[in-house]
């Protein structure tokens, strides 16, 4: 996010208010350099999962929930401003969960194609005295990754595995950003589950254009869009498991990844050594965090995790 070509946004960190006090030091340090990223104390989501409290950034109720909680690092003057002229402005919301990161012309790419495609809500007056405009106002509309990068731990490859995933007709949860015009509300917008986003979009529409299927855009402009993780630091612990991948493209994935991502070879590495040389915790803790509020509850993933630490308590019997 430090390196995203537009830097014409607010990030809202949310972090567990029990966070570990020394990882809590170490994140505030790292944020802090930058005023319009913003690290809260707080469990609750807008517009994300089947928990999620009602409202969002527009209609003021994500940023009154922000202003009453403990705001760690940020400039709460910036907050306070872009709450008070939301009602006035194009909003966009953007999904980025902590393990899942966005190509670094992402968020300018978003932002350039909003501001042309989603105007003003004018009265009935005003579209009749501009009709030809009215035919083409769109009150709402989504976008989706539709090339990402996963990245896999794995403990014999330094830098860890990556594969490159397309998805035509799917939204990922990276970079699922929904912009509301000026004066459209929480309530006029489809909402649906990022899974089934694209579908009801078809379906239903409702977002102005004559087509159901242009209120939804699958991002095909950059190379690659998004990266997610898959470790088993995922709630989900979803598709975990490393693949072979053809030599040749892991060498142009790693370069997409250093050019439009600002990975670097040395973090990769230092990542893929952290949770091989913590696997054992980082299992148990995720095994712990299951089923509790705001996390999956999937036994199949408890199993999973405690397969992993059995396999490591056998590894160690065994030298």
């Amino acid at each position: 996010m430090i390196n995203q070509t537009s830097q014409q946004f607010l990030w809202i960190i949310r972090t567990d208010p029990e966070l570990d006090p020394d990882v809590l030091k170490d994140l505030v340090s790292l944020l802090r350099p930058y005023p319009h990223f913003f690290l809260i104390a707080s469990n609750y989501n807008f517009l994300i999962g089947k928990n999620s409290k009602p409202g969002g950034w527009r209609g003021g109720e994500a940023a009154k929930e922000i202003l009453e909680s403990k705001i760690f690092c940020g400039d709460i003057a910036l907050l306070r401003g872009a709450s008070k002229y939301e009602v006035d402005q194009i909003v966009l919301e953007t999904r980025l969960d902590s393990d899942d990161g966005l190509n670094i012309n992402y968020l300018e790419t978003v932002q350039k194609f909003a501001t042309k495609a989603v105007i003003s809500n004018m009265s009935i007056e005003e579209e009749l005295a501009n009709s030809e405009q009215a035919q083409h106002r769109v009150n709402w509309m989504y976008w989706c990754a539709k090339w990402h990068v996963e990245w896999h731990y794995n403990g014999k490859l330094d830098q860890g595995q990556v594969n490159a995933i397309k998805h035509e007709t799917y939204c990922i949860t990276a970079g699922l950003t929904v912009a509301f015009g000026v004066g459209v509300q929480i309530d006029s917008i489809l909402k649906s589950p990022h899974h089934k986003l694209y579908s009801d979009v078809g379906h239903f529409g409702g977002c102005g254009l004559s087509r159901n299927k242009d209120c939804l855009v699958m991002v095909d402009d950059l190379n690659v869009a998004a990266i997610r993780s898959r470790t088993p630091t995922s709630a989900g612990m979803k598709n975990i498991d490393p693949i072979n991948v053809d030599p040749e493209i892991t060498k142009s994935l790693w370069n997409h990844l250093r050019e439009d991502f600002a990975i670097s070879d040395e973090g990769a590495r230092y990542v893929n050594q952290y949770i091989h040389d913590n696997l054992n915790m980082i299992a148990l803790e995720n095994e712990m965090g299951q089923c509790t509020e705001g996390h999956s509850c999937k036994e199949s993933s408890k199993e999973k995790l405690r397969r992993i630490r059995e396999d490591i308590a056998a590894q160690k019997v065994k030298t």
